[in-house]
């Protein structure tokens, strides 16, 4: 909750700097049952005060450094809860369809799902455009 209220505080250009700086630690975190909720609903403010498209790549590059596939997954799930918030045409879908397609070949079957469940809902949003 005050994390909450520091970023909605902030100006535009400090909310990107105060977003981004605990990022890794969170990832890490999202495996934890108990903290995935506040993570989430971090990611989410952030996402408010930034946009999803500001969000996603620096996730995705320090995604590569968690290790644990259980925060993986419920930080991919967490991406498939915002398309569905936010809509796709709040994210680069290309990007965010690159990404999938890295996804589908991770070796744990909760992050193959979820990156399944995202192509799904994008082609839901999308249609045909997704297909050309």
């Amino acid at each position: 909750e005050a994390s909450k209220l520091l970023i909605a505080s902030a100006s535009p250009g400090t909310t990107k700097s105060l977003c981004a700086v605990p990022l890794q630690d969170l990832l890490n975190k999202m495996s934890d049952r108990k903290v995935e909720p506040m993570c989430r609903e971090y990611l989410t403010t952030c996402s408010e005060a930034n946009g999803l498209k500001f969000l996603f790549p620096i996730c995705k590059e320090k995604l590569k450094k968690v290790r644990n596939p259980k925060a993986i997954a419920a930080y991919i799930g967490w991406v498939l809860t915002s398309i569905q918030e936010f809509g796709a045409g709040a994210t680069d879908v290309q990007v965010v369809i690159a990404y999938a397609k890295e996804w589908l070949g991770h070796m744990h079957k909760d992050v193959r799902a979820n990156a399944t469940n995202i192509l799904v809902e994008i082609y839901k949003q999308t249609g045909k455009v997704l297909v050309d």
